[in-house]
């Protein structure tokens, strides 16, 4: 598979990042997920062999997102945790929208592998 462009390589990232939203909805401890302030996509492996134009796999991802948690208290702290996926993420073209969406996403499961 060749390289893949700008634009589509945004898609993916925003597809990723939306991934991390939907699929981490608590940290660790029970905290309830308030606010991302942001998402550092540190690694992501495009799986060549298994991938085409119009179907692109992700082996894995390792995401650096700072995070804000609501506390028992009533207010926020805040927390970077690593995240790295279960299984690999496919992305299937969408003529309708022009832009990648991601056909496995009740499949993945998002791992914090912080340290404790």
């Amino acid at each position: 598979m060749a390289v893949l462009g700008d634009k589509e390589d945004a898609q993916i990232k925003e597809s990723l990042e939306n991934l991390i939203i939907n699929k981490f909805p608590e940290d660790r401890q029970g905290r309830e997920l308030d606010t991302i302030e942001h998402i550092n996509l540190v690694h992501w492996e495009v799986d060549s062999a298994n991938s085409d134009r119009n179907n692109i796999t992700i082996k894995s991802i390792i995401a650096l997102p700072k995070i804000w948690l609501k506390n028992k208290f009533g207010g926020t702290t805040n927390d970077n945790p690593q995240l790295k996926n279960n299984k690999p993420i496919e992305f299937e073209y969408d003529e309708e929208s022009e832009g990648y969406k991601i056909s496995n996403e009740e499949e993945i499961i998002l791992f914090d592998t912080s340290p404790i």
